[in-house]
């Protein structure tokens, strides 16, 4: 089922999802995701960010990004927090 959405999402939006690297998958675990969250980016990580109506996806290194070098995510992935979007 979930390939079927990805497939359409990809058509939808001209994203390509390719599987991530395991250093990024490692990186990506630093962050203390849930596994639902690291299983997804193993199969899907869209190359670029993308917007699906009223939702934006990130790539991996988005949220790498978001969490390790903007603001608030540097700051607060330090306490626990994880930034996923902001709108």
């Amino acid at each position: 089922m979930l390939k079927e959405l990805m497939t359409r999402i990809s058509n939808q939006t001209g994203v390509e999802f390719v599987q991530a690297s395991e250093e990024k998958i490692a990186k990506l675990e630093s962050l203390n995701l849930p596994e639902d969250f690291i299983n997804y980016f193993l199969t899907y990580n869209g190359k670029r960010e993308f917007d699906l109506g009223d939702l934006r996806v990130y790539s991996i290194d988005d949220v790498l990004m978001e969490n390790y070098e903007w603001v608030p995510g540097r700051d607060v992935s330090k306490c626990g927090y994880i930034v996923f979007l902001l709108i």
